[in-house]
């Protein structure tokens, strides 16, 4: 099994209020050419999500996220003409699209990224929403994820990224208003690392996300 320690992650650790003061050793975790983006909907239920909870490990370009109007998520892959890279990409960016529902959303327990994720991955990303959940946080304006490449290390495979939050801004889950301000400088700036493994039908399943806050190679 997959075991890694890179120190201290945190989701949105720019956030100057609520969930960033609690985020301080929490783990986690995207489009042709130009820049994809999730269409922007309306907060969904959390009941749409359920029926997803026996879905496969495996995830598909088709899966996405429901975002809410005032949160544009941006992802920008480039294919790479590798079909095992461009899928394990294509799997990164579902994963990530459903996360931010779970976020959005305040719910720990949302099925759809439970459904795309196994092992550490489901448990580090569990403790960055339910840090969200708790401080009653959710993000709004704009997120980045970009710089996407593949690195294959015996039988594992990692897709790492860079993430820009320099125009996210935290607001109240319940009324909407303002709890903090947009990141700045290199605390704006993340770098993940997507691990995948092959389960025992052959498929690469995500085992393990971090994201390592102040990645000035990222600016």
């Amino acid at each position: 099994m997959l075991r890694r320690n890179h120190g201290v992650f945190a989701r949105f650790a720019p956030f100057a209020a609520g969930a960033v003061a609690a985020v301080t050793a929490a783990a986690m975790l995207s489009g042709c050419g130009a820049s994809a983006s999730q269409p922007p909907a309306a907060l969904p239920g959390v009941g749409a999500a359920q029926d997803s909870a026996n879905a496969a490990v495996t995830a598909t370009a088709s899966v996405a996220g429901q975002i809410p109007a005032d949160y544009k998520v941006d992802v920008e892959i480039n294919p790479t003409g590798d079909a095992t890279q461009d899928a394990l990409m294509s799997q990164t960016r579902a994963m990530l699209m459903a996360y931010e529902q779970a976020v959005s959303r305040n719910a720990p327990n949302d099925a759809l990224y439970q459904s795309l994720t196994t092992s550490f991955a489901r448990g580090n990303l569990y403790s960055m929403i339910n840090t969200f959940a708790q401080a009653g946080e959710r993000p709004t304006g704009s997120v980045r994820f970009y710089g996407f490449n593949v690195k294959f290390t015996g039988k594992v495979a990692d897709v790492f990224f860079c993430q820009d939050t320099s125009k996210v801004v935290p607001v109240s889950f319940k009324t909407g208003q303002k709890k903090g301000a947009a990141a700045t400088g290199t605390a704006a700036f993340s770098w993940w690392d997507t691990a995948f493994e092959k389960n025992s039908g052959g498929a690469w399943a995500i085992v393990y996300a971090s994201a390592q806050v102040g990645r000035q190679s990222c600016m």
